[in-house]
C-alpha cells in the first residue's frame, strides 16, 4: 500500500496497478493479475484504485523525466564541445538537439502538470471532492 493512500490493495490489485502504470492494456493487466477483464474495469471505477494508478503513473513519469534531464545535460555538453571544436559533427549535433528537444518538451509538460494540479486543488477546495 502506498503511504499516501488510505486504501488497502490485494496482491492481485497491486499486480494490475503495476502493469497498468507501466502502460499495459486492461486485458494484459487482468491476465497478469489472474482476474477477468471486467474485474480490472470495475477496479478502475473505484476512486482509491484510480488514485493509486494516477500516483504510480506520475512517479513513473517523474523517473523518466529525471533521466531525460540527465540526457539534457549531456546534450548541452555535446553541443558545447561541437560548437567549440566543430569538424562537421553533424550527427552528434542532431543527437544533442534531439536530447534538448525532449528536455524542453518535458519541462513544458511538467509546467502544465503543475498548473493543472493547482487548478484541481482549487476546484476541490471550492466545490468539494468529486468522484
Amino acid at each position: 500500500m502506498n503511504p499516501k493512500s488510505s486504501y488497502s490493495f490485494s496482491n492481485k490489485q497491486l499486480t494490475a496497478l503495476a502493469k497498468l502504470s507501466g502502460g499495459a492494456t486492461i486485458t494484459s493487466a487482468s491476465l497478469s493479475a489472474s482476474v477477468s477483464r471486467s474485474t480490472v474495469c470495475r477496479w478502475l471505477n473505484e476512486p482509491g484504485f484510480r488514485e493509486q494508478l494516477t500516483r504510480e503513473r506520475s512517479e513513473a513519469l517523474n523517473v523518466i523525466g529525471r533521466k531525460l534531464l540527465q540526457v539534457g545535460e549531456a546534450a548541452v555538453d555535446t553541443l558545447s564541445i561541437v560548437l567549440q571544436t566543430s569538424d562537421n559533427d553533424a550527427v552528434r549535433v542532431r543527437a544533442a538537439e534531439a536530447g534538448l528537444s525532449l528536455v524542453l518538451r518535458f519541462a513544458e509538460l511538467q509546467d502544465i502538470s503543475e498548473r493543472l494540479a493547482a487548478v484541481e486543488a482549487r476546484l476541490t477546495t471550492a466545490y468539494g471532492r468529486s468522484g
